[in-house]
């Protein structure tokens, strides 16, 4: 009740008051009179953690999200699709290292590269799914691989005192909260971010208001198929229905789609149609994150 109070005495001098709960776990109560905004710390970000170890298959990140309304989670709540934070290891760690080891030196570039791509495609279903997307600082830009270990100089008694990046972070592996790598970083990984985010801004049928569909697909093992409708919004701004492909193997698929789904990429704007065709329509590869506009898929 007392949040609720709370809410009364701010919303009263402040109609724009955001109120953001972290309950652990999810408390379907927090949003009745309370809270707008709410993590998903034991939904979307451990299953996230779950898909980038392999533990399990990136279908989990859309049952979780279909989850919410099963828990009671209203349909009004804003709820976010946070990968990691201050107090969850980083998802690049996750995907790459035994966090067990705080010695990043054996890591391969290799292995670095298939981590990254795994922690994009995590980031990307949570921003293309429903709910509410955001970004830890440093995820962006690989702080796990190019940024510094958070110190309080040489001689941290965190470390092993011999240098100021001695491993002094929140827990070994991890940089939660390491310096920001404003220098050296993946361009290209950073630019599958900006452009995703200026998709979003771009397309409503990516917005909360729009519905998931389940695609009904054969043979898509290490592949996330979905579909989001804004078809019953007003002033949709973009197309009223898309199809998102997450390819979370580590090479390009060819994929079939029917006449009803377009084969360019609203992501990088690039035709994605290949030469051939089979029994089953147009065939299109995806490489990673692949959006298309489609009509009729989901009736």
């Amino acid at each position: 009740s007392f949040w609720s109070e709370l809410r009364d005495l701010v919303r009263a001098n402040d109609s724009e008051f955001l109120m953001l709960d972290e309950t652990i776990p999810n408390d379907p109560r927090m949003a009745e009179n309370a809270f707008d905004m709410h993590f998903d710390t034991k939904g979307f970000t451990d299953h996230s953690q779950r898909v980038a170890t392999g533990e399990a298959s990136p279908d989990a990140l859309v049952d979780v999200i279909k989850a919410r309304a099963n828990d009671g989670i209203p349909p009004h709540s804003l709820v976010l699709n946070m990968t990691e934070n201050h107090d969850e290891h980083r998802l690049l760690n996750q995907a790459v290292v035994d966090l067990s080891e705080p010695n990043h030196d054996e890591v391969t570039d290799e292995q670095w590269d298939r981590g990254a791509r795994r922690q994009r495609l995590c980031w990307a279903a949570g921003l293309l799914l429903p709910g509410v997307p955001g970004i830890y600082y440093g995820q962006e830009r690989q702080i796990s691989r190019f940024g510094e270990g958070r110190h309080l100089g040489r001689g941290d008694p965190r470390g092993n005192g011999d240098t100021v990046d001695s491993g002094a972070d929140v827990r070994p592996g991890g940089r939660q909260r390491a310096f920001m790598n404003w220098e050296a970083y993946s361009e290209s990984h950073l630019a599958l971010y900006r452009n995703l985010i200026t998709l979003y801004h771009d397309l409503d049928v990516l917005k909360p208001d729009a519905k998931l569909h389940e695609v009904r697909t054969t043979g898509t093992d290490g592949l996330l198929v979905f579909g989001r409708d804004a078809g019953h919004l007003d002033g949709v701004k973009g197309p009223e229905q898309v199809v998102v492909f997450l390819n979370f193997r580590n090479h390009p698929v060819e994929v079939a789609v029917p006449p009803s789904v377009g084969d360019t990429d609203l992501v990088t704007g690039n035709s994605v149609r290949t030469q051939a065709e089979n029994e089953w329509g147009t065939l299109v590869e995806v490489e990673g994150v692949l959006v298309l506009e489609t009509s009729g898929l989901f009736s």
